[in-house]
Protein backbone atom coordinates (compact mmCIF):
# COMPACT_ATOMS: atom_id res chain seq x y z
CA UNK A 1 0.00 0.00 0.00
CA UNK A 2 2.90 2.18 1.18
CA UNK A 3 4.60 2.25 -2.54
CA UNK A 4 1.06 2.49 -3.98
CA UNK A 5 0.65 5.81 -2.40
CA UNK A 6 4.24 6.94 -3.00
CA UNK A 7 3.51 6.36 -6.66
CA UNK A 8 0.67 7.91 -6.92
CA UNK A 9 2.26 10.97 -5.21
CA UNK A 10 5.31 10.82 -7.98
CA UNK A 11 8.08 9.97 -5.55
CA UNK A 12 8.75 6.97 -7.90
CA UNK A 13 12.39 6.08 -5.90
CA UNK A 14 10.88 5.57 -2.96
CA UNK A 15 8.14 3.93 -4.59
CA UNK A 16 10.59 1.45 -6.23
CA UNK A 17 12.38 0.82 -2.62
CA UNK A 18 8.66 -0.02 -1.07
CA UNK A 19 8.04 -2.21 -3.40
CA UNK A 20 10.67 -4.16 -3.52
CA UNK A 21 10.54 -4.63 0.54
CA UNK A 22 7.29 -5.31 0.10
CA UNK A 23 8.05 -8.36 -2.41
CA UNK A 24 10.64 -9.56 0.35
CA UNK A 25 9.20 -9.44 3.20
CA UNK A 26 6.28 -11.39 1.51
CA UNK A 27 8.40 -13.92 0.16
CA UNK A 28 10.09 -14.09 3.85
CA UNK A 29 6.85 -14.80 5.33
CA UNK A 30 6.39 -17.46 2.69
CA UNK A 31 3.89 -15.71 0.92
CA UNK A 32 4.43 -15.96 -2.74
CA UNK A 33 0.78 -14.54 -4.04
CA UNK A 34 1.97 -11.40 -2.00
CA UNK A 35 5.23 -11.22 -3.14
CA UNK A 36 3.83 -11.52 -6.94
CA UNK A 37 1.57 -9.00 -6.18
CA UNK A 38 4.12 -6.41 -5.13
CA UNK A 39 6.35 -7.37 -7.91
CA UNK A 40 3.64 -6.54 -10.37
CA UNK A 41 3.20 -3.22 -8.85
CA UNK A 42 6.53 -2.28 -8.76
CA UNK A 43 6.40 -2.99 -12.43
CA UNK A 44 4.55 0.18 -13.17
CA UNK A 45 7.48 2.43 -12.41
CA UNK A 46 9.40 1.12 -15.73
CA UNK A 47 6.13 0.44 -17.75
CA UNK A 48 5.16 4.48 -16.95
CA UNK A 49 8.52 5.29 -17.39
CA UNK A 50 8.83 4.06 -21.01
CA UNK A 51 11.48 1.37 -20.23
CA UNK A 52 10.78 -1.98 -21.91
CA UNK A 53 14.09 -3.84 -21.13
CA UNK A 54 13.63 -2.85 -17.15
CA UNK A 55 9.97 -4.23 -17.10
CA UNK A 56 11.50 -7.68 -18.61
CA UNK A 57 14.11 -6.99 -16.29
CA UNK A 58 11.76 -6.32 -13.06
CA UNK A 59 9.53 -9.58 -14.10
CA UNK A 60 10.67 -12.18 -16.23
CA UNK A 61 13.07 -13.42 -13.45
CA UNK A 62 9.97 -14.50 -11.97
CA UNK A 63 8.22 -15.60 -14.77
CA UNK A 64 11.21 -17.86 -15.42
CA UNK A 65 10.76 -19.81 -12.23
CA UNK A 66 7.63 -21.82 -13.94
CA UNK A 67 5.49 -20.38 -11.08
CA UNK A 68 1.64 -21.78 -11.12
CA UNK A 69 -1.09 -19.90 -12.69
CA UNK A 70 -2.37 -16.87 -10.62
CA UNK A 71 -4.11 -13.73 -11.32
CA UNK A 72 -0.86 -12.39 -9.79
CA UNK A 73 1.31 -14.16 -12.22
CA UNK A 74 -1.28 -13.22 -15.09
CA UNK A 75 -0.85 -9.62 -14.18
CA UNK A 76 3.28 -10.28 -14.20
CA UNK A 77 2.84 -12.12 -17.91
CA UNK A 78 0.22 -8.51 -19.15
CA UNK A 79 3.40 -6.39 -17.93
CA UNK A 80 5.80 -8.58 -19.93
CA UNK A 81 3.42 -8.59 -23.05
CA UNK A 82 3.05 -4.37 -23.03
CA UNK A 83 7.28 -4.32 -22.95
CA UNK A 84 7.33 -6.94 -26.12
CA UNK A 85 5.17 -5.07 -27.59
CA UNK A 86 7.07 -1.92 -26.85
CA UNK A 87 10.14 -3.06 -28.51
CA UNK A 88 8.18 -4.58 -31.65
CA UNK A 89 8.49 -7.88 -30.01
CA UNK A 90 5.40 -9.34 -31.95
CA UNK A 91 6.26 -13.35 -31.06
CA UNK A 92 7.20 -12.02 -27.64
CA UNK A 93 3.98 -10.05 -26.93
CA UNK A 94 1.85 -13.19 -28.31
CA UNK A 95 3.66 -15.21 -26.12
CA UNK A 96 3.19 -13.76 -22.95
CA UNK A 97 -0.49 -12.69 -24.02
CA UNK A 98 -1.62 -15.90 -24.19
CA UNK A 99 0.45 -17.20 -21.10
CA UNK A 100 -1.33 -14.51 -19.48
CA UNK A 101 -4.86 -15.29 -20.69
CA UNK A 102 -4.28 -19.02 -19.58
CA UNK A 103 -2.63 -18.51 -16.17
CA UNK A 104 -6.25 -16.33 -15.44
CA UNK A 105 -8.11 -18.46 -16.60
CA UNK A 106 -6.60 -21.73 -15.26
CA UNK A 107 -5.92 -19.78 -11.74
CA UNK A 108 -7.60 -21.39 -8.66
CA UNK A 109 -9.65 -18.68 -6.27
CA UNK A 110 -7.47 -16.72 -3.90
CA UNK A 111 -8.33 -16.41 -0.59
CA UNK A 112 -9.97 -13.40 0.83
CA UNK A 113 -8.44 -13.69 4.12
CA UNK A 114 -4.89 -12.39 1.82
CA UNK A 115 -2.97 -9.14 2.41
CA UNK A 116 -5.26 -6.29 3.88
CA UNK A 117 -8.15 -4.05 3.52
CA UNK A 118 -8.01 -0.42 2.99
CA UNK A 119 -11.25 1.34 3.04
CA UNK A 120 -10.39 5.19 2.84
CA UNK A 121 -9.98 7.11 0.13
CA UNK A 122 -6.61 8.86 -1.02
CA UNK A 123 -8.28 12.28 -0.85
CA UNK A 124 -8.98 11.39 2.68
CA UNK A 125 -5.87 10.29 3.53
CA UNK A 126 -5.04 13.98 1.80
CA UNK A 127 -7.71 15.98 3.98
CA UNK A 128 -6.57 14.27 6.93
CA UNK A 129 -2.94 14.89 6.23
CA UNK A 130 -3.49 19.02 5.60
CA UNK A 131 -5.41 18.76 8.90
CA UNK A 132 -1.94 17.78 10.82
CA UNK A 133 -3.46 14.70 11.76
CA UNK A 134 -0.76 12.78 13.36
CA UNK A 135 -0.03 9.39 11.65
CA UNK A 136 -1.45 7.81 14.50
CA UNK A 137 -4.85 8.66 12.86
CA UNK A 138 -3.77 7.69 9.98
CA UNK A 139 -2.36 3.98 11.42
CA UNK A 140 -6.12 3.61 12.78
CA UNK A 141 -7.38 4.06 9.33
CA UNK A 142 -5.20 0.88 8.20
CA UNK A 143 -6.94 -1.17 11.07
CA UNK A 144 -10.32 -0.06 9.38
CA UNK A 145 -12.70 -2.44 6.88
CA UNK A 146 -15.47 -2.00 4.95
CA UNK A 147 -18.82 -2.11 6.62
CA UNK A 148 -17.20 -2.13 9.92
Amino acid sequence: MVGEILFNSNQFPLARRWYLAAARAAREAGDTYLADIALAGGAYLPIYAGEPREVLAHVLPRLDQGPAPTPAIAWLLGFAAKAYVSLGDRTGFERAIEASRISWTSARPIPSTRGFSLSCRRSTLSTRRAAGETSETSRGLLKRRPGR
